[in-house]
């Protein structure tokens, strides 16, 4: 995995484990699409609305008010050109 891709995942496992408005707003440009999964027809659209949504979708589903707790491994493509890399992380 790429110095850049790594240092990315690594500020969205921050940003995850933070809830931090700018922990978030660092992961995205101005005008990022975020899909909160596959064939998602209500993607987020835009850095404030990505994070005006995170906030309130995460505090429902993680931390110690939701009585839950995430422990997941997530796998990823990472495509440049004809190369595919893939990337891990524990959360």
């Amino acid at each position: 995995m790429s110095d850049a891709a790594r240092s990315w995942m690594e500020k969205y496992i921050s940003a995850w484990t933070s809830n931090g408005p700018d922990d978030i707003r660092k992961l995205f440009t101005e005008d990022a699409t975020y899909a909160t999964r596959p064939h998602d027809q209500d993607p987020w659209v835009g850095r404030e609305q990505i994070v005006d949504r995170w906030l309130p979708a995460m505090s429902l589903t993680s931390g110690p008010s939701s009585g839950r707790c995430w422990d997941l491994t997530v796998t990823w493509p990472l495509c440049r050109g004809t190369r595919i890399t893939w990337g891990q992380a524990q959360l």
